[in-house]
């Protein structure tokens, strides 16, 4: 493992021989082959590992190749690493990259020597690199919770796993936000409906805000996310009735953003939030029948009939984005207020 690291920091620094190889990576080698496992850095040559060792934008994919291959030939010293591995993981490394290593290497022996899920103790050190502040790390992690979705439901503590990943969708790195989106989706698509419903709430409340994301990417995942959640606890309406009501502003005036995957995912969860409030306005999404501001018009017409209480608090939501820097959110807001 510090043979690995060296590997890392003297491809950044350039430090290379003048017969082009790198010191740690013939250590490491040498290594292997007195350690009985010859097989292994045969196997990682066929595979080019060593040379690509030299470029520093395929060093994680060379450290993958490592540990994978380890496992591969079932390295009797998989205890030890284990510990190690768990010991550096529970002090905490003091370098950023010494993370990405070591849930890169982690990750690998335990894909090969146990079974989804894994051990608790072992989870556990998923769950708080989720929101480490390493972007890198964190994607990582939630790459490896998003595969365990088949068996989501015999996670210890789901819930508390599930709570981490609502926490990472308030980062600041926009890939680590996409990331976190795709592994809740993936994860509640297979949880069971009672763990499910007692999470709606908290889940659909962290929607909200990305919903008038920066990133249109963020912003259209979310909306869809939203009513996804919506259809799959639709026996659970009344919980989440404040929650929908709470959301309509922005699901209405991003009905007029330009990029057209938000447009369509705003039309697609207005839908679903129409029918679980039991208001006839679904085919005023059509494509052929569509008009802003009849669909404006009409959203406002059942609030009046049926959620009179709501319209004081939308008007405040909706005075909000009269300050955006986008001209379409502040021409949809005057309509919305005007109706």
């Amino acid at each position: 493992m510090a043979l690995m690291l060296q590997l890392f920091y003297s491809s950044r620094m350039s430090v290379v021989a003048d017969n082009g190889l790198f010191y740690a990576r013939d250590a490491m080698r040498v290594l292997l082959n007195c350690s009985g496992l010859q097989e292994v850095d045969v196997a990682l040559k066929k595979k080019n590992c060593w040379n690509q060792f030299s470029h520093e934008i395929f060093y994680h994919h060379g450290v993958y190749l490592v540990a994978k291959t380890l496992g591969d030939y079932n390295f009797p010293q998989f205890p030890e690493t284990l510990h190690y591995l768990y010991k550096l993981s529970v002090e905490g490394p003091k370098r950023s990259e010494d993370s990405i290593i070591t849930v890169i290497f982690l990750t690998e022996l335990l894909n090969n020597f146990f079974r989804d899920p894994f051990p608790e103790e072992f989870l556990v050190l998923f769950r708080n690199w989720v929101n480490d502040s390493n972007p890198a790390v964190s994607k990582l992690s939630l790459q490896k919770i998003a595969s365990m979705a088949p068996v989501v439901n015999q996670i210890e503590n789901v819930s508390s796993l599930l709570l981490s990943i609502l926490d990472s969708l308030f980062s600041k790195d926009k890939t680590v936000i996409i990331r976190a989106l795709l592994t809740l989706r993936r994860l509640l698509g297979n949880l069971d409906r009672v763990t499910y419903s007692s999470l709606c709430i908290r889940i659909a409340s962290s929607y909200c805000p990305l919903m008038d994301h920066g990133n249109a990417g963020i912003r259209s995942m979310a909306i869809r996310h939203f009513g996804e959640l919506l259809k799959e606890m639709s026996h659970y309406t009344w919980m989440l009735n404040h929650v929908v009501l709470g959301g309509l502003v922005p699901l209405i005036l991003f009905l007029e953003d330009t990029e057209i995957r938000v447009v369509k995912a705003c039309k697609y969860t207005l839908a679903i939030c129409a029918s679980e409030l039991k208001w006839p306005t679904s085919c005023l999404f059509d494509d052929q029948n569509y008009s802003f501001e009849l669909v404006v018009l009409n959203i406002c017409n059942n609030l009046l009939i049926s959620h009179m209480s709501c319209v004081t608090e939308m008007i405040a939501d909706t005075l909000g984005f009269l300050s955006s820097s986008r001209a379409y959110l502040r021409r949809a807001s005057v309509i919305l207020i005007g109706k």
